[in-house]
């Protein structure tokens, strides 16, 4: 009587103990999830601000050209590269 009721408990508490173990890991899955959701925002914003960036630099490269055509078209060049540049080897 008393073997049976405690075979009975220990296959309760197993089971509690498996309840509990499976919820936590489906909240360790969330919690994953929203890590890598968030870290793929924040690396969305980084890149529209480098964009940002660039092309306000561009637009002061226009404007210079036209106060003071002797900067050339190879400054704008040089730019445009290495913006290509950083955005490929930061895109990865």
């Amino acid at each position: 009587m008393i073997r049976d009721a405690q075979c009975v408990e220990k296959g309760v508490i197993k089971k509690e103990i498996e309840t509990e173990v499976k919820r936590l890991d489906n909240e360790m899955e969330v919690d994953r999830v929203n890590a890598i959701r968030i870290e793929e925002e924040i690396e969305r914003k980084r890149k529209n601000e480098r964009m940002i960036g660039a092309m306000m630099v561009m637009d002061q490269i226009k404007h210079n050209e036209q106060v003071c055509p002797s900067v050339s078209l190879f400054v704008c060049l040089s730019l445009c590269l290495f913006v290509r540049l950083g955005a490929s080897k930061l895109g990865r």
